[in-house]
């Protein structure tokens, strides 16, 4: 169902200046609803109906995920997205137990949100979302140069001792 696209979609991302939005949701009004309110804010928003319409979710900056969808369970779809995804997952969902909030979070969502919501609590969770996955994304980045600096010193000094001590 989920296909890993590998297309140097890291530079595609950091190259555009909208954060792209994934919003999963089978109720059509509520979905152009979330993506007026959304799209206001400068997102790209991407509606999907179907778990069956989607293809690549490594373009997704977000996902605005619905549990009950018509073609699957959005609980099974966001296990798929873990195995090949760390992008911010929102459920949101009229499921208001205890027990399906806590399955949603410990299968790796970051947020949940039950129906009915407000929109502009809904805007705050997503702005929230995408300036924590901005920052950890920075952090890897740094990371990454460290450690490539690293190597390069530690090959430069490797190098420079085998010529001496030819």
């Amino acid at each position: 169902m989920i296909e890993k696209c590998n297309d140097n979609l890291q530079e595609s991302k950091m190259a555009r200046d909208k954060k792209i939005i994934y919003i999963i949701e089978d109720d059509v009004a509520l979905n152009h609803g979330i993506e007026l309110t959304l799209g206001k804010e400068a997102y790209e928003c991407r509606q999907f109906f179907t778990l069956g319409e989607i293809q690549h979710i490594e373009q997704a900056d977000l996902v605005i995920l619905d549990i009950n969808l018509p073609d699957g369970n959005g609980f099974d779809y966001l296990k798929q997205v873990r195995k090949i995804s760390n992008v911010p997952v929102l459920i949101l969902t009229a499921n208001d137990t205890e027990l399906d909030e806590v399955m949603g979070l410990t299968l790796g969502a970051d947020d949940y949100v039950t129906k009915p919501f407000s929109l502009m609590t809904l805007r705050l969770r997503v702005n929230n979302l995408l300036a924590r996955a901005g920052a950890r994304q920075a952090e890897y980045e740094t990371d990454m140069k460290s450690m490539v600096w690293f190597w390069i010193s530690a090959i430069y000094c490797f190098r420079k001792t085998v010529w001496k001590s030819n």
